[in-house]
């Protein structure tokens, strides 16, 4: 379990499980074998940055990945967030992510890394535990809701 936050506010988190979906085609792009550590990324901590570079967290070895493709983080409303810093494009349940574009990801949500077929992953796992106190607004819309709904 990792945490987030100052000393005020620490929100808990369990790590993010992406499970590849089977039965998607390898892409032609990359001419190894199928490399089983695709199958499943865990993401233990925040930020995390997926990408074909060697300095991201989660390297993937494919021409159909960008050097540096996507970054997860935690933000302070106890979201799981995924921003797309890739031009050959990743998705969110099938609606493609501008360049730079932050979206909130959730359980049972399908991430698609490329448009291969081959990197497309359902979140398994993401447990949000946090302290009695709400997390501060900032103006986001989810905090918003949260705060409508508990106020």
């Amino acid at each position: 379990m990792g945490s987030y936050g100052s000393d005020a506010q620490i929100v808990n988190y369990e790590p993010l499980i992406l499970v590849r979906l089977i039965g998607n085609p390898y892409p032609a792009t990359t001419p190894a074998e199928p490399d089983p550590s695709f199958d499943q990324l865990n993401i233990d901590f925040s930020p995390w940055k997926i990408g074909r570079g060697l300095s991201s967290d989660s390297t993937i070895l494919c021409a159909a990945i960008s050097k540096d493709h996507c970054h997860f983080d935690f933000d302070p409303c106890g979201q799981w967030m995924v921003t797309n810093t890739s031009s050959v494009g990743t998705s969110i349940n099938g609606i493609p992510l501008l360049v730079n574009e932050r979206k909130v990801i959730c359980l049972n949500d399908t991430l698609e890394l490329g448009d291969s077929g081959y990197f497309k992953y359902t979140l398994k796992k993401a447990v949000r535990v946090t302290t009695d106190s709400p997390p501060p607004p900032h103006g986001c819309g989810i905090c918003a809701s949260i705060t409508a709904q508990v106020g």
